[in-house]
Order: C-alpha cells, then sequence, then structure tokens
C-alpha cells in the first residue's frame, strides 16, 4: 500500500514537471484563472491608461479561438520607436495578466521575429501579419500609438486578428499633463529618465524649429483624423511613409530621387536611360500622392527633409 503510494507521488511529480517544461518551452504567460470564454473577465483595479485600455479589449477576448496574443511595442503615429511606448507596451502586459483569460506571447519573441523579417508594425502587410501570427502561434496581435500634443496625448490600440486582418477592437484615451506626469512619477528611476529626455527632446526641436514643429503638429492630426475615419487609407499611407523611412536609411540619393517631381530633369533623363526604375519612381510617386492629399502638412515637411539630406551630402 505505502509503495503504491509513494509509486502515485512519483508521477504526480514528474507530471507536474513536464508541465511546467512545456509552458517554459512554450514561451507563453497566462493566468491560471478559468472563466467562462464570453464572460467580460474580472477588471483590473488600476485607473492608470494601460489597466482602461485592457479593460476595454478584454471585452473581445471571447472571439479569440485560444486567447493567445501578443503586445508589439507602441510607436508614434507614423510607427517610429518610443521610449514611452516600450514601458507602455510592458504596462499592457502586466495588466493582462493581472486581468486574466490572456494568454500572452512574450513581447521579444514578437521583436525577434520582427527583426528576422526586418519588418515593422507600422507598414506590414496582411500577409506578413499572418505569417507572425503562424509563427508565434497566436490569434491576434495588439498594437497601438502613442501621439503627442501641446497639452495632452493619446493613446490608440488595436486587437488585429492575424488570419484575416479583423480588426477586433480599437481602444482610444486621452490624458491630460497631469496625468501624464503621475504615471511617469511611478516610473522606475532609469525608465523614467527615458521617457523625461525623449519629452525634453520634443520641447528642445519645438523651441529650435517651430516651423517644422507646427506642421508636425498638424500633419499627426490629419493622420489621427484619417485612423479614426478610414483604416484602410491610413494603413495605406503609414505603408508609405514607413517605406520613405527605408529609402532614407538605405541610401540618401535613392531617398531624394524617389522623392522628386515626376517633371523633374533627372527623372526626365531617367525615363530615357532606365524606364523600368522610372515606373518604380513613377509608382512610388502615386502613393506619395495620397500622402499629400490626407496630409497637407506632410509635403512640406518631405521638401524640408530634402533640403536637409541636400545639405549634408554637399558637406561631405
Amino acid at each position: 500500500m505505502k509503495i503504491g503510494v509513494f509509486f502515485m507521488m512519483i508521477i504526480t511529480v514528474f507530471m507536474g514537471c513536464e508541465a511546467i517544461a512545456t509552458a517554459r518551452e512554450d514561451q507563453v504567460a497566462w493566468t491560471a484563472q478559468k472563466q467562462d470564454p464570453g464572460s467580460a473577465r474580472s477588471t483590473v483595479n488600476e485607473e492608470d491608461s494601460a489597466s482602461i485600455m485592457v479593460n476595454e479589449i478584454a471585452r473581445h477576448l471571447h472571439k479569440l479561438t485560444n486567447k493567445r496574443v501578443t503586445v508589439a511595442d507602441f510607436t508614434d503615429i507614423e510607427g517610429n520607436d518610443l521610449e514611452e511606448g516600450k514601458l507602455f507596451a510592458e504596462q499592457v502586459i502586466t495588466r493582462m495578466l493581472r486581468h486574466g483569460g490572456f494568454r500572452v506571447i512574450e513581447r521579444s519573441r514578437l521583436n525577434k521575429v520582427l527583426e528576422e523579417k526586418k519588418l515593422s508594425l507600422a507598414g506590414i502587410t496582411q500577409e506578413e501579419e499572418k505569417e507572425i501570427g503562424t509563427l508565434l502561434n497566436v490569434d491576434a496581435i495588439v498594437s497601438g500609438t502613442i501621439v503627442h500634443f501641446d497639452d495632452f496625448e493619446e493613446i490608440h490600440a488595436r486587437m488585429i486578428d492575424v488570419n484575416t486582418g479583423e480588426i477586433y477592437c480599437a481602444v482610444e484615451h486621452r490624458k491630460g499633463q497631469q496625468e501624464r506626469r503621475k504615471e511617469i512619477a511611478a516610473l522606475p528611476p532609469e525608465e523614467r529618465q527615458k521617457v523625461e529626455k525623449e519629452f525634453q527632446d520634443r520641447e528642445t526641436e519645438r523651441k529650435e524649429n517651430p516651423e517644422r514643429y507646427e506642421l508636425e503638429t498638424k500633419h499627426k492630426e490629419f493622420l489621427q483624423q484619417l485612423k479614426r475615419e478610414d483604416s484602410f487609407t491610413f494603413d495605406r499611407v503609414i505603408r508609405t511613409i514607413d517605406k520613405l523611412k527605408r529609402f532614407f536609411d538605405e541610401n540618401p540619393r535613392k531617398y531624394l530621387l524617389f522623392t522628386e517631381p515626376l517633371d523633374s530633369e533627372n527623372l526626365t533623363r531617367l525615363k530615357d536611360r532606365k524606364p523600368d526604375a522610372y515606373k518604380d519612381v513613377a509608382k512610388f510617386n502615386k502613393e506619395l500622392k495620397v500622402v499629400f492629399k490626407v496630409s497637407p502638412p506632410f509635403k512640406d515637411l518631405l521638401q524640408m527633409q530634402r533640403e536637409h539630406v541636400m545639405e549634408k551630402m554637399k558637406s561631405r
């Protein structure tokens, strides 16, 4: 009898260790709460912006088959990295785990896949989204933007089905300077310094180049409005802007070529000498016209950037 009990204990311990190993291998962090899939789940007590957004997202959790999600770093409206956005993504994950019901894939795994595939969520296609979903074995990606204005900031989050591209939910939260300062003050010292530096850099740019700052503010306002009214066109515009950034990073000359007016002398010569290359430039010019149409300030911002690049190339 005692021997039988002893063997049962060994088997139980072994099975427990195997379950832990499997969970670690899968690299999934999730709560042990078992709740009805259609329920609204327990709400998180905190009233910070991350909690508010997670409580809203959780209302749509029952739409996911396996409740497996990954959370991307939040960016600015054009998809640029933000220290504040990285920290906010971590806060969202923490609130999800406290909330219960979510099965959250480690954020580092998503970032590794994006890095290996040389992708940015700002300019990602549905096919690439689906590929990421397959690689990470997730139902949905939660991504978002943080947009700064003079007196407030807006945070937008979306939970997107990786297979169909369907937006399960879109959440928006606006916080004033007082709420923002309170949340920053609660951060660990090192992280707080990084976020405060970003804020100071924006203030410095605002003072040193008020014209550009004003144009960028108007540009953000147009993009915000577009995102609310027409998410398809917004995604198209962001893909164009993201491609433009890649041109800039790869080769300044290519960046200048692809942003020239089609009637310029350079492109006229290119049309005669390399018609295939000219077709690529002409195609991108059409995409730029869409951006100019939805955000008129972007045309002036682009011209400022072109002049800056040309001056930089001359000084070499």
